[in-house]
């Protein structure tokens, strides 16, 4: 072994020193799927043969754990493990007895068919035993290694005990005989070696290998799905695989991915690597990378409305309009390929969250009431419950809002499914009741513009508890979480403590959370006095399009001139801001906003007996 290789495992070794969970649980994946990538290496280096069907032997070990663990628990390791190395091997036997005369791309293709076939069968044929899509959750980890340290750390002994078994099996005489197999089986039978029987013994190997990974998954996180059978989780291993075979072997590993990508069913394989390409740049900010990917997307009818859906909430984290047509697009396909409800009812509530941001309250709450009544899921229907939450938020009504959002906080603080996920859904829910109490305390509703001097106690208290439990993940949602959090706590700060909080985030990467800072940095330097700065920050913005950033920089350009005297230019600002379209909530919250702090706009208006932050918000929202 390599010093790279031992450097390499040393360092994993040490994991379980860093602070937090998150580094360790990622170990773990790497853990079970670099057992299930040296399976299908494995096959590569003895018999030259590429599979896309390992995710059947993956993910059978998987589900045979779960399935022994409903019966007994924990104690079902000790009879899970040998039967699923069995299954995985006899199966994996089995279908090398089928295939092994066909080479390159024939034998790629009935691997394919092989795993497709057992997931089907999985997910739809036998849902009262497999759990259908839902899969199977509750899986314990066993004995003794109940703690994700010593489940770690066996979980990598095992792993460096596999790797140092493949590196001397791979030095033994069968070894070598294996490596002839590869480069020319024909001249190896010559030498009256038994090429099918040798073939035979690697597949069936390979086949265990991959599903102890499968159990070693399925133990660490505590439920199996039918996706861990996929024609993905096979391209998946196939991709690990290369990327193990850095040492000479890339070019032959890369014709076979091509030639895997030109199968006749290509529309299919191809839709399905557009929407992987796709997902991956936008996790990683690579935006316009993956507007491309996603926009090829087009045969398959599921996958195109996840791509359209995918389209239109990235539009909307950059604040283009175009994101409405691409999530209805998404949506309404999702729809027709009969999505599973829990996937409609998330899109749904996704789709609402833009109508919100958009002001189309009406539309915003019968999108979110249908989610409401397709979520079937407990963790769905706390998601789509935060959502509406926040939209009863924007639109003023802080007991409607508390009503959804406290039974959403309380699950996903105690649930244990997808703790990664619950995580991020609680904070975002904390968030969200911290925006209720801000209306409630200070009548400020969830609505741009936001203006500060408000006085919130709880809101606070809140906000600032919140703040410190963010993580600093260099991810969009966590970033505009951070974001969102801070300029709310800034309304309810001094403009030099507001400024301190936002002035880390305002060249954040994601263009609208970047305008959205400087906006709210913006708002701090006019409480400060300090105008021609807070001008200067509105002015550098590029063009917007989302109505919330319109309604800040208004109100932010508005109080400025004001400041410096520049009344009738204020006033002209505001009577453009009537006849345009932003949405009426967002010119009436403008009004409301503004006419907390300017008296002088009394003089432009008829004579009425409402308050000026009411008149002026009328005045505004109507402009015949």
């Amino acid at each position: 072994m390599s010093r790279w290789s031992l450097a390499l495992f040393a360092a994993f070794a040490l994991l379980p020193l860093l602070e937090g969970g998150y580094a360790l649980r990622l170990a773990m994946e790497v853990v079970a799927w670099g057992l299930a990538a040296t399976a299908l290496a494995f096959l590569y280096r003895t018999t030259g043969l590429v599979s896309l069907g390992h995710a059947a032997f993956f993910g059978g070990g998987a589900y045979a754990l779960a399935l022994l663990a409903k019966a007994f628990g924990a104690w079902a390791y000790p009879a899970a493990v040998p039967l699923a190395l069995l299954l995985g091997f006899g199966a994996a036997f089995f279908l090398g007895f089928l295939g092994l005369r066909s080479h390159g791309i024939f034998f790629l293709m009935l691997t394919l068919a092989f795993a497709q076939l057992v997931y089907v069968l999985v997910k739809q044929g036998f849902p009262q035993v497999t759990g259908g899509d839902d899969g199977l959750p509750g899986i314990p980890r066993p004995l003794g290694l109940e703690g994700e340290l010593p489940y770690y750390l066996v979980g990598l002994g095992l792993l460096v005990g596999v790797l140092l078994l493949y590196r001397a099996f791979l030095a033994s005489p069968l070894g070598l005989v294996m490596d002839a197999l590869r480069q020319n089986e024909v001249r190896l039978g010559v030498l009256g070696y038994d090429v099918r029987r040798l073939k035979l013994l690697a597949s069936g190997v390979s086949g265990a290998l991959a599903a102890l990974g499968g159990v070693y998954l399925a133990g660490y996180r505590g439920f199996v799905h039918p996706h861990d059978l996929s024609w993905a989780t096979s391209g998946l291993l196939l991709v690990m695989a290369v990327v193990e075979r850095w040492k000479g072997d890339y070019e032959k590993a890369a014709h076979f991915v091509e030639e895997a990508q030109g199968l006749p069913v290509a529309p299919f394989l191809q839709d399905r690597v557009y929407l992987w390409r796709g997902l991956v740049a936008k996790d990683l900010g690579r935006y316009p990378e993956a507007l491309e990917a996603l926009s090829r997307v087009g045969h398959d009818p599921l996958l195109l409305g996840r791509a359209r859906y995918q389209m239109g909430d990235l539009l909307m984290r950059l604040g283009s309009l175009e994101a409405k047509p691409r999530m209805e697009e998404g949506l309404k396909a999702l729809e027709e390929a009969g999505a599973p409800k829990d996937e409609v009812a998330r899109v749904r509530a996704r789709y609402a969250t833009l109508l919100r941001r958009l002001g189309l309250y009406e539309e915003a709450g019968r999108a979110i009431e249908k989610a409401l009544a397709e979520a079937e899921d407990p963790f769905t229907r706390a998601r789509v419950e935060s959502e509406a939450g926040i939209l009863e938020a924007a639109r003023g009504r802080p007991f409607a809002a508390l009503n959804l959002l406290v039974p959403a906080e309380a699950y996903f603080r105690s649930t244990e499914e997808r703790p990664k996920e619950a995580r991020y859904r609680h904070l975002r829910t904390l968030f969200r009741l911290g925006a209720t109490y801000l209306l409630l305390e200070a009548g400020q509703p969830y609505r741009a513009p936001f203006l500060g001097g408000l006085h919130a106690p709880t809101a606070q208290r809140l906000l600032e508890d919140l703040l410190e439990q963010i993580p600093w993940e260099a991810t969009d949602r966590y970033t505009a979480l951070r974001l969102d959090t801070a300029s709310l706590l800034a309304l309810l700060l001094s403009p030099a403590e507001g400024k301190a909080l936002l002035k880390p985030l305002l060249d954040v990467e994601n263009p609208y959370l970047r305008a959205q800072a400087r906006l709210s940095y913006a708002e701090t330097l006019v409480r400060e006095g300090n105008l021609g700065e807070a001008l200067a920050q509105v002015v550098a913005l590029p063009p917007l399009e989302d109505p919330g950033l319109l309604a800040q920089a208004r109100a932010v350009e508005v109080l400025a001139l004001l400041g410096l005297g520049e009344k009738e230019a204020a006033w002209q600002k505001l009577s453009e801001v009537r006849r345009s379209p932003l949405p009426e909530p967002f010119r009436f919250q403008l009004g409301r906003a503004l006419g907390r702090f300017c008296p002088e706009l009394q003089r432009h208006l008829p004579p009425t007996p409402l308050a000026l932050p009411e008149a002026l918000g009328f005045h505004l929202a109507n402009p015949d």
